[in-house]
C-alpha cells in the first residue's frame, strides 16, 4: 500500500483539480445547452470516484475502459436519453480534463483555460456562488502549477478552503446554527432534505435541467421546458382537469411581475356572491349539475419547496391553514372546491346578466343557505357562518375598485386602441374578457423567445415578436384588461389533468389572469394557446329535461354522484403526523425507500458494468486460446510487465524487461531464464515448448506478491 501512495495521492489531487476546472464549464452548458447541472455532477463525481477507487485497488490502467462502459449502461438500465447524454457529456469532460491534467506541458495552457472561462462566465453573467468560487479555485490553481510539487498539494487544499469559505453565506451560516441549537427533528428534518437532493441526483427522475414553478421574473429569455416530480395530487370526482393556484400579482412594469397579493383561503366571499347570481337567475338543480361540481383534491409536496399553497380556484375549505409556512417534500392536505363549466351556456348566462348589472339584490343568510343545500346538499354554514357571509358583499365591492388591480401605469396608447378595437362590439366585461382571451389565443406559443433589452415586453409581444409562452400572454391579458377598466391580476401555478396521472412535473407550471366580473367575481382566462381554452375543456352536459337518453341524472352515473355535506376534513396531524411514533415511522419509511432507490440504482448500475466486464473477459479468454503459441507468449509477457513495473520505485524508467531484474525477484520463477526465452522467440523465431507457453500464463495470471 505504501508504494502506492504517491499513486493514489496524485490520482485525488487531479480529481480535485479536474472538479474545479468543470464547475464553470458545467454552469455554462447548463445555460446555453438542455444539459442539466445535477447530471453533470453527479456523473463527473462518479468517473473522478471511479479513477479514486482503481487507483486504490491498483487498477488504474482500468480507468478510461470502465468510464466508457458507465454511460452503455445508464442507457441500457435506464433508457433514458437525457440521462444518457448527461452521462456522455460527464464523460467527455471527465477525460478532456484528466488528460489535461497529466499532460506534462499543461501550465500555460490551463491559464489559458482559466482566463477564457473567466470571460465567458463574466459575458453570460449572473454566475452562481459555486460557479464564482470555482473561478477563483481557478486563479489560485494557475499560481500553483508554477509552484514547486510539494507547494502544488498545500495550494490544493488551499483552494478547497476557498470554494467552501465562498458557498457559504451568513443566512447559510446562521440557519445551520439554529439547526444544531434546536431540537433533534430539526435536525433530522434537515437531513431528510438532503437525503431527498441525493435521491433526485441520482437520478430518479427524467428531467435533463430544471424550470418549474418559482417565484416570477424569468419572463424574458429562452424557456426550457422539464419534466421534474413536483406534486402529487389525486381528485376524488369525475372533472380531471384543474387549475392548481400558488400566488396572484398585481404590478405588470418593465422589470415583469411584482407585488405579491396576500390572500386569504379562508375567504368565501366568492362563493356567496356566486350563489346569489344563481338564486337571481332562477338555476335550478339540474341546472347547476350541467356547469358544476363539488369535488376533493389530496396534494402532496415532492421536490418542490414554497410558502405558496397550492389550491384550485373555486376554493371552497381547506383541512389546515398553513400561511407562512415553507411546504416541501412529505407535506399533505387535502382541499374542497367548486370546478365550472364556463363554456356551458347556463352559467355563460348567468355571468353577463351579472355583469350587466350594477348592485345586485343581496339575499339574506338563510335565503341563500336553504338554496345551496336545494343545489349541492351541502350546509353553507359549515364554511360560511353569518357574519362572514354579510361581510362578503363589502369584500367584493373593495376588490371591484381596488387600484392594485386598474393600475394602467403599463398601458400604452397602442394597447389601449388595440382593446377597444377587439372589445368595440361586446355590451358586458365578460364578453370582453373573451374576446382579448379569443384574439391572445392566435398568437403563437414559443418558448425560444428572448425578451431581454425590451423596454416594454408587452407591446413587444403584442406587436413586434407577436409570439411567446404564458406569462407573455397573461401579462398581456392583465395589461389590456386593465386599459379598458377591468380589475385584473396575473396568477401562477399549475394546469394539470389527473387523468394523465397524479404527478404534476414542472413542464405543467402555467401562469395566466383573472379578471374580476362585475358581480359574480374573478373568473380565470386561458389566453395562452398551446393550453385547453374554456370551450375546449367543457363537459357538453345538459340539465336533466334536456339530456338524451345515454345521459342522465341518475345517481348511479358517477358525474352525478351523491355530494353529501362537506365532512370534517382531517388535519394534516391527525393524517400524516399523529403522535410521536407515528412520525418517527414516517421517517424511517422515507430513509428505507430513499437506501432502496439508491440501491436499485447502483445495483442496477453495477450488474450492467460487471455484464460487460464478464463478457469482456470471455472474448479474451476465446481470443487468447485461439492465438499461436508465440503470441500467447508475447500477451503474458506483456501482462507481467505490467505486474511487475507497479512493484519498482516511483520514477524508475524500465527501457526492456531485463531492467527490472535488478528490483524483483520471484522465488517460485527465474526471471532472468524467462525473459531470455522470450527473447529468443520473439527476436530469432525459436518455437516455444508448450511447458514454458503454460508457465509463463501461470505467472501472468497468478497476482503477484
Amino acid at each position: 500500500m505504501s508504494e502506492r501512495k504517491p499513486l493514489i495521492m496524485d490520482q485525488i489531487t487531479n480529481s480535485i483539480l479536474c472538479m474545479i476546472t468543470a464547475i464553470p464549464v458545467i454552469w455554462l452548458l447548463n445555460k446555453y445547452t438542455i444539459l442539466s447541472t445535477e447530471y453533470l455532477v453527479c456523473y463527473y463525481c462518479l468517473f473522478l470516484f471511479t479513477g479514486v477507487l482503481l487507483a486504490v485497488f491498483d487498477h488504474l490502467r482500468w480507468l478510461y475502459r470502465i468510464s466508457i462502459l458507465i454511460p452503455v449502461a445508464v442507457l441500457l438500465a435506464f433508457r433514458d436519453i437525457p440521462l444518457f447524454l448527461n452521462c456522455l457529456a460527464g464523460l467527455a469532460l471527465f477525460i478532456g480534463f484528466m488528460l489535461l491534467y497529466r499532460w506534462k506541458h499543461r501550465r500555460h495552457l490551463i491559464v489559458v483555460i482559466t482566463v477564457l472561462l473567466l470571460v465567458l462566465c463574466l459575458i453570460s453573467g449572473d454566475m452562481s456562488r459555486v460557479t464564482a468560487a470555482a473561478i477563483a479555485g481557478l486563479i489560485i490553481l494557475c499560481l500553483s502549477l508554477y509552484a514547486k510539487s510539494n507547494i502544488r498539494y498545500v495550494l490544493t487544499v488551499m483552494v478547497l478552503i476557498e470554494c467552501i469559505a465562498l458557498c457559504i453565506n451568513v443566512d447559510a451560516a446562521k440557519r445551520v446554527m439554529a439547526e444544531l441549537a434546536g431540537t433533534v427533528g430539526q435536525i433530522v428534518s434537515t437531513m431528510e432534505d438532503h437525503f431527498n437532493d441525493v435521491k433526485y441526483y441520482l437520478g430518479q427522475y427524467d428531467n435533463a435541467s430544471y424550470t418549474g414553478y418559482d417565484e416570477p421574473g424569468g419572463m424574458f429569455q429562452t424557456l426550457k421546458e422539464t419534466s421534474r416530480e413536483e406534486l402529487y395530487i389525486k381528485i376524488e370526482g369525475k372533472i380531471t382537469n384543474i387549475y392548481l393556484k400558488g400566488a396572484s400579482y398585481y404590478s405588470i412594469n418593465k422589470d415583469g411581475v411584482e407585488g405579491r397579493i396576500e390572500e386569504t383561503l379562508a375567504d368565501n366571499s366568492w362563493f356567496a356572491w356566486y350563489l346569489n347570481d344563481l338564486y337571481h337567475a332562477g338555476i335550478t338543480k339540474e341546472e347547476a349539475e350541467s356547469f358544476s361540481k363539488i369535488q376533493k383534491a389530496n396534494v402532496e409536496y415532492e421536490y418542490i419547496k414554497t410558502t405558496d399553497i397550492m389550491h384550485s380556484t373555486g376554493l371552497l375549505l381547506i383541512d389546515q391553514d398553513q400561511t407562512g409556512n415553507v411546504l416541501g417534500k412529505g407535506d399533505i392536505y387535502s382541499f374542497r372546491y367548486l370546478t365550472l363549466d364556463y363554456a356551458n351556456p347556463y352559467l355563460t348566462e348567468v355571468v353577463r346578466q351579472s355583469a350587466q348589472s350594477d348592485r345586485p339584490v343581496w339575499e339574506s343568510y338563510d335565503t341563500i343557505r336553504e338554496y345551496a343545500d336545494a343545489l349541492y346538499d351541502i350546509p353553507v354554514d359549515s364554511f360560511m357562518d353569518e357574519s362572514a357571509y354579510n361581510e362578503a358583499y363589502m369584500t367584493a365591492m373593495e376588490e371591484l375598485s381596488d387600484e392594485r388591480y386598474l393600475d394602467d401605469s403599463f398601458v400604452t396608447d397602442r394597447i389601449r386602441e388595440l382593446s377597444m378595437d377587439i372589445t368595440k362590439d361586446c355590451t358586458n366585461d365578460y364578453d370582453r374578457a373573451r374576446m382579448i382571451e379569443a384574439y391572445l389565443r392566435q398568437y403563437p406559443y414559443d418558448t425560444n423567445v428572448d425578451y431581454r433589452g425590451t423596454d416594454h415586453y408587452v407591446e413587444t409581444f403584442l406587436f413586434d415578436e407577436e409570439r411567446g409562452y404564458c406569462t407573455h400572454y397573461a401579462s398581456a391579458m392583465v395589461v389590456m384588461l386593465r386599459s379598458i377598466g377591468i380589475p385584473a391580476k396575473y396568477t401562477q401555478g399549475f394546469k394539470h389533468d389527473t387523468a394523465n396521472g397524479n404527478v404534476v412535473y414542472s413542464n405543467e407550471a402555467h401562469a395566466w389572469p383573472e379578471a374580476y366580473i362585475r358581480g359574480y367575481g374573478w373568473i380565470a382566462f386561458e389566453p395562452t394557446g398551446a393550453y385547453a381554452s374554456a370551450a375546449e375543456t367543457g363537459w357538453g352536459l345538459l340539465p336533466k329535461d334536456e339530456m338524451e337518453s345515454e345521459i342522465t341524472t341518475d345517481r348511479t352515473n358517477p358525474m352525478y354522484e351523491e355530494t353529501s355535506d362537506i365532512p370534517d376534513i382531517p388535519t394534516q396531524q391527525e393524517d400524516t403526523i399523529g403522535d410521536a411514533s407515528s412520525e418517527a415511522a414516517a421517517l424511517r419509511k422515507n430513509i428505507l425507500e430513499l437506501i432502496w432507490q439508491i440501491g436499485r440504482y447502483l445495483v442496477g448500475l453495477i450488474g450492467i458494468v460487471l455484464l460487460f466486464y464478464l463478457i469482456y473477459r470471455i472474448y479474451e479468454s476465446i481470443r487468447y486460446q485461439r492465438m499461436s503459441a508465440a503470441d500467447k507468449v508475447r500477451t503474458d509477457i506483456t501482462h507481467i510487465r505490467r505486474k511487475l513495473t507497479r512493484r519498482l520505485p516511483s520514477g524508475t524508467k524500465v527501457e526492456s524487461v531485463f531492467d527490472l531484474l535488478p528490483y524483483v525477484q520471484l522465488n517460485d520463477y527465474d526471471l532472468n531464464e524467462i525473459f531470455t526465452n522470450y527473447y529468443r522467440i520473439r527476436f530469432r523465431g525459436d518455437e516455444p515448448e508448450p511447458e514454458y507457453v503454460a508457465m509463463i500464463h501461470r505467472l501472468a495470471t497468478k497476482r503477484v506478491r
